[in-house]
């Protein structure tokens, strides 16, 4: 007996689980969503609330108030534990969240576990602002880094969080929403490669078109708008953890061809924070979500004394990643095109711009750079060879 599909409304979500952050991009939602991969554990886990409490949680701002109790979850060896997560963390004055340690393996990492299903609670409590107990269903396209790529830890990943996941949202005034998690089917795709479908296509599936200058079969430049569905492309995603050049023809991914690196930006930062905390004893840095808190919003009163002060540490790493970049394309056809995004993309251009500059023609920025890889995962979610494979997975649990 064939096991049936249900009945109920799957969501699908692009779900690009970070050392740095957790980007996630979910069907028929015009803005990434991400969540800052760094959690506090609530030592007093029974506490009732401030009944004084002054902090306005709303379903647009929630995902900025994260305390959650989780409760079950295949995920995680630990249950019924409570967790600060994300931006919640900068709220806990002088508090060292825990992060991802240097080299973690994605697949294995319960914060970055309990990151992706907080996301999961954000969208539900969105879709459902006024119900107190919410069930939810998805399907999640996954991804890992291309130094990561191994069949089992892809298997791995994609199931331990097939299944039904129980967290409660604790509002500041100790007010509850039960939320249930029903992932019905989830699977795992190669980061560098994936984000090629947000360069090649819009959510709706449709081709993107870019204005480009190259020469023509008589050697003038000429400017004309095309599509890169058949394009050579060097993918460049930079992370908090990984560097991945990804090759590709349009959306088919040459793996031999492909390489990662663990070069990411978490590092550089970690750098530039111990140095910046010698020198600034009143405006210490205590995680790499401070970090990008303060480096991203010019209106916090420091971000231009940290943004000065990060540049020759980021120089020396933006070396490392241009020749990376290089020793790649070099081995492409002309007319390959170099695609940079990734948060470290934001973090680095300044620096690499100039070290690319002999192929500055070539050179794209991804208009979303920080969710393109989200939005490759959403976009392959949304195609019938994923719902081909679901059924596939769905008949081999046939009993």
């Amino acid at each position: 007996m064939t096991k049936k599909r249900t009945k109920n409304v799957v969501r699908k979500a692009g779900v690009d689980g970070g050392n740095g952050e957790t980007k996630m991009f979910f069907e028929g939602v015009e803005e990434g969503l991400a969540i800052p991969t760094a959690e506090l554990i609530v030592i007093n886990a029974n506490s009732k609330g401030n009944f004084l409490a002054s902090t306005v949680v709303t379903p647009k701002n929630i995902h900025e108030h994260l305390d959650i109790t989780f409760v079950s979850s295949k995920a995680l060896t630990k249950t019924n534990e409570r967790y600060l997560i994300g931006k919640r963390t900068l709220k806990s004055m002088g508090a060292k969240p825990k992060e991802t340690p240097k080299h973690a393996q994605k697949h294995t990492s319960e914060i970055v576990a309990r990151t992706i299903l907080s996301g999961l609670l954000v969208d539900a409590i969105r879709n459902n602002p006024d119900s107190k107990t919410i069930t939810v269903h998805y399907d999640l396209d996954l991804g890992l880094p291309l130094n990561q790529i191994d069949e089992e830890a892809f298997q791995k990943h994609a199931e331990r969080f097939i299944g039904t996941h129980e967290m409660k949202f604790h509002y500041p005034n100790g007010e509850e929403i039960l939320v249930t998690i029903v992932i019905e089917f989830a699977m795992t795709l190669p980061e560098g490669a994936i984000g090629g479908y947000a360069i090649v296509y819009d959510i709706d599936g449709s081709l993107k078109t870019y204005e480009i200058v190259e020469e023509d079969e008589s050697g003038n430049l000429i400017k004309s708008e095309v599509t890169f569905e058949d394009r050579e492309l060097l993918m460049g995603d930079i992370g908090a953890g990984s560097l991945d050049c990804a090759v590709m023809i349009g959306v088919d991914f040459d793996y031999e061809n492909s390489e990662g690196f663990e070069l990411g930006t978490k590092e550089s930062v970690n750098k530039i924070r111990t140095e910046w905390n010698k020198h600034q004893k009143q405006d210490q840095i205590h995680s790499l979500t401070q970090f990008t808190e303060i480096y991203s919003n010019t209106e916090i009163f420091n971000s231009t004394k940290l943004q000065n002060f990060s540049t020759m540490y980021l120089n020396d790493d933006a070396i490392v990643i241009a020749d990376s970049l290089k020793s790649i394309y070099e081995k492409m056809p002309s007319r390959a095109r170099i695609v940079l995004y990734g948060g470290g993309a934001l973090l680095y251009k300044n620096a690499l711009m100039p070290l690319l500059e002999e192929y500055s023609d070539k050179v794209i920025f991804a208009p979303d750079p920080k969710f393109t890889n989200a939005k490759g995962l959403l976009i392959f979610a949304l195609t019938p060879a994923f719902e081909e494979l679901k059924n596939n997975y769905l008949e081999a649990l046939s009993v």
